[in-house]
């Protein structure tokens, strides 16, 4: 004869492994911050945003494969404010040099001055010309 168990309460189940213990709430700001503790020092021609996710699992000991779009979203937006940094500083390194050189005055004229020889042909043509600046 079969019997059926009534299903134990929760209360007397056994206590889950650590694998199915619930992980601790991550809030999307201390995602941020600690991303950009990690941008910091960060080889930005090696890194990659797995590798950064990675990185951020294991110290936050979390799954974070549904804060792809955050983790983009933040990793975008820093590389956009250091890379408008970079830009005021080479501006600024750029306007100090041409500051510290005098600049230089460039030849007045272009072709107009420029003379072209004509052949005897073109001279007796011209009525005896020999020499006509090169846009006529």
């Amino acid at each position: 004869r079969i019997t059926m168990s009534e299903p134990q309460p929760a209360s007397e189940a056994a206590p889950p492994s650590e694998e199915e213990q619930p992980q601790t709430q991550v809030t999307d700001d201390q995602i941020r911050i600690r991303l950009r503790e990690l941008l910091k020092d960060a080889d930005l021609q090696s890194t990659t945003e797995k590798k950064l996710r990675k990185q951020l699992e294991e110290e936050l000991k979390c799954d974070l494969t549904e804060r792809k779009g955050l983790i983009r979203e933040e990793v975008n937006t820093w590389l956009n404010e250091n890379q408008d940094e970079e830009d005021g500083e080479e501006e600024a390194e750029q306007e100090e040099e041409e500051e510290e050189q005098p600049k230089k005055k460039r030849a007045a004229g272009g072709f107009t001055k420029a003379q072209a020889i004509l052949s005897p042909a073109l001279s007796a043509f011209l009525g005896g010309e020999t020499k006509m600046a090169r846009p006529q």
